[in-house]
This record gives C-alpha cells, structure tokens and sequence, in this order.
C-alpha cells in the first residue's frame, strides 16, 4: 500500500522538558484507510500531531508524510497538507467566513501577498462540500460551534 503517513521509532521532547511527550511510536497510515488517535488527556494525541506536520521536532526516529522525511520548515510539504489545532478561537466578530479559513490553507502554494485565483476557490470549496460543510461557507467563522 501507499503510505500516507509513516513514523518510525519516534520520540520527542518539548523544549525545556526532560521527560519526552512520545517515546519511540511507531505508525503507519495507507492511502485510503482511516485512521483515529485516541487516549486519555496528555497521552499525545496533539504532539503526535505537531510532530507529522514538522510543528515539532524530534529527537529519534523518522517521519515520512506522503514519502517526503519531515523536518521543521519542510516548505515543500507544507504545501499538502493542513493541520487545525483543538484550541483554535475565533471570537464571534471575527471578519472571516468559513470559506475564508479553509481557502487559507491554500496559501503556502498561492504565495504571500497575492490574491486566491478562482482554482483556489474552488479546491476550497470541494474541501467544505467534501466534508458535508458546503452550507457553512458563507458563516462567520466566530459563529461556528466546535
């Protein structure tokens, strides 16, 4: 199978800590298949997140998303993929609408200070109509419940 996502032998450290948030997790998600990451509070399930998409380093191990070994900065991968932390807040004036967010991951590929083109729009929108959430596009997004 593809692998989508491939950790091998992976731990990692918080700066400033001794004692490391994962200690040699190894894992492997295939295109296609679906994957969940559950536990209790503090068991990793964010900083498993941080460390697929480079937000983390590591200090053992390997981290390959979509072939390519992540490391902080792997601009290139960036691109491909998007990551929303659980304690994300927009308050209700936020100026954004639902739209807007998801178009934002789009932006590693459009560039900085250059206008979405209408492809951009549109990879937006199939996202949010992909996830059954085409109907909040035009929400703000301070107004969506988590």
């Amino acid at each position: 199978m593809d692998s989508v996502v491939r950790l091998s032998a992976v731990s990692a450290v918080y700066e400033g800590e001794r004692t490391p948030a994962l200690h040699n997790v190894s894992l492997s998600a295939d295109r296609g298949q679906m994957v969940a990451i559950i536990g209790p509070n503090g068991a990793g399930k964010t900083t498993l997140l941080e460390v697929i998409n480079g937000l983390l380093p590591i200090t053992e191990g390997e981290v390959r998303v979509l072939g390519e070994q992540v490391t902080p900065g792997s601009h290139r991968l960036l691109r491909q993929t998007a990551y929303l932390p659980q304690d994300m807040f927009f308050p209700p004036a936020t100026p954004f609408l639902a739209r807007d967010v998801v178009l934002m991951g789009r932006f590693a590929g459009i560039g900085p200070f250059r206008a979405p083109h209408h492809k951009d729009r549109q990879l937006a929108m199939d996202a949010l109509t992909s996830v059954g959430a085409d109907a909040l596009s035009r929400r703000p997004i301070g107004r969506l419940s988590g």
